[in-house]
């Protein structure tokens, strides 16, 4: 099995730990799976030159390349946000979402995230899920979505969404059981002090 390659697309002013969170799991699952199983192949990307992320951190981004799975953070949802505005100035991301998915490759969304796949398409006449606090708007700007926020971890197919932040790591331990079977997975999450039974 060759490495899984998974790219976490990088935007302006998206939440900094929810690009890291993710390839951070994945690097302690390669480590606890050891040399003799395929790990992951984890790329920060953008169609950016540059990305300051949340709280003016400056992140170190790659050009969009083919990639097997790719993860699309959240970003500050705060009070009176003006989101067509700020969906509008995320166009080139969007597309780059849109181009991934029209590739038949696997798209994930971190919490918020899951307006930029709203914009992009990728949720009409599919089941998802979003922030708790945030159903409801993501149920309005995309009503041919079937919007669970009950859910922890959606997926339908080949479009995955997330609820609050936490709930990326129940993704990735999902993701590192597929990939790399249950007993990595299981015990990434033991090291990581993570409940695998959400």
């Amino acid at each position: 099995m060759s490495a899984l390659r998974v790219g976490v697309l990088a935007y302006p002013d998206c939440f900094a730990s929810e690009v890291f969170g993710v390839p951070d799991l994945l690097t302690m699952a390669t480590h606890v799976a050891g040399p003799d199983r395929a790990g992951y192949e984890v790329t920060i990307v953008s169609p950016r030159r540059r990305v300051t992320a949340s709280g003016g951190t400056a992140l170190a981004v790659s050009p969009l390349r083919e990639i097997d799975v790719l993860v699309v953070p959240g970003f500050d949802f705060v009070p009176g946000l003006d989101v067509d505005a700020k969906l509008g100035a995320l166009a080139p991301e969007i597309a780059a979402i849109r181009s991934h998915a029209a590739a038949g490759h696997v798209v994930v969304s971190i919490c918020v995230g899951a307006f930029l796949l709203a914009e992009a398409g990728l949720l009409d006449r599919r089941r998802a899920t979003t922030a708790w606090f945030l159903a409801d708007e993501l149920a309005r700007r995309c009503p041919e979505a079937d919007v669970r926020p009950e859910h922890l971890v959606v997926t339908d197919s080949g479009v995955t969404t997330t609820a609050a932040f936490s709930a990326m790591y129940d993704f990735a331990l999902e993701l590192i059981r597929r990939h790399s079977g249950a007993d990595v997975s299981r015990t990434t999450a033991r090291v990581a002090l993570l409940d695998d039974a959400r």
